[in-house]
């Protein structure tokens, strides 16, 4: 049997480990970049979706105005006047949608957060 220094088989442990080593990165790596494009390729779906989504809530809103001036004009109403009630109650819900992003809005301020801030900024100051 050859025996070999201790430093040999030391240098040929560190250097097996650097191989594994690097390995694993390029593999981890290699997912990463994998699971980015499929990130990539799924937002680029998910927003053309929510662009069709759009598209056919639109559509069935002006359907279902589209019958609702019809039912009216069939009760008796009179065109002019079937048009502002619908532009009304478009403005009604369009002022509840800007009063819940209104609402909405307030959460985005962080306010606890600064408070908070404002706080520690006063004890670390004086």
């Amino acid at each position: 049997m050859q025996q070999t220094a201790p430093y040999e088989d030391l240098s040929a442990a560190l250097k097996g480990l650097l191989l594994t080593f690097s390995q694993v990165i390029r593999e981890i790596t290699a997912i990463a970049r994998l699971e980015t494009r499929l990130a990539g390729i799924s937002l680029f779906l998910m927003i053309l979706l929510l662009f069709i989504s759009g598209l056919l809530c639109f559509a069935i809103w002006l359907s279902l105005l589209l019958a609702v001036f019809f039912g009216l004009l069939h009760l008796g109403f009179s065109w002019p006047i079937v048009l502002l009630q619908l532009a009304g109650a478009n403005l009604l819900l369009l002022g509840l949608v800007a009063w819940t992003i209104k609402r909405c809005f307030k959460n985005l301020m962080f306010t606890a957060t600064r408070k908070q801030l404002a706080v520690h900024s006063l004890i670390n100051q004086g």
